[in-house]
């Protein structure tokens, strides 16, 4: 499932590296990048605003998964992709070409506005749960239950 990562230990570009070309603008201020680089960056064309509070890279391909990191960096730490959606990050059978996008949330979490998106609110959800990233599934780890 998709969520945001721990950056303490890594570059700005690493961060979007292991995002799928994402990063949210508090994880790049929390690495020192100003506002004012930000705005430079998106001004020159470096960056792209991918969605409020979700910075993309240039050149970075617009791919599903990048739509899912998107969706989980705009609504915060609490936020997961969940549902076909996260049955597909982890390679399910069956769920290869599935499209929709369903973000599972904790209740009590911010709403996101987010056209077409499904939320699956539960108060099941725990932080160990949100550990879970796109790089688990792509690793071969394919358990629909986390370890």
């Amino acid at each position: 499932m998709a969520t945001a990562i721990d950056i303490a230990d890594l570059s700005e570009a690493q961060i979007f590296s292991k995002q799928h070309g994402l990063a949210a603008d508090s994880q790049l201020r929390r690495k020192g990048v100003s506002w004012k680089t930000t705005q430079v960056k998106l001004a020159n064309g470096a960056w792209l605003r991918h969605r409020t509070g979700v910075i993309a890279l240039a050149g970075a391909p617009r791919t599903w998964e990048q739509r899912a990191m998107g969706l989980v960096l705009a609504c915060g730490p609490s936020a997961m992709i969940g549902g076909g959606a996260g049955a597909r990050l982890h390679g399910l059978d069956g769920f290869v070409a599935w499209e929709p996008m369903a973000l599972a949330l904790r209740r009590g979490a911010r709403s996101p506005q987010l056209g077409d998106l499904r939320v699956l609110w539960t108060k099941d959800l725990v932080l160990a749960d949100l550990k879970l990233t796109l790089d688990r599934a792509r690793a071969g780890k394919h358990s629909a239950i986390p370890d």
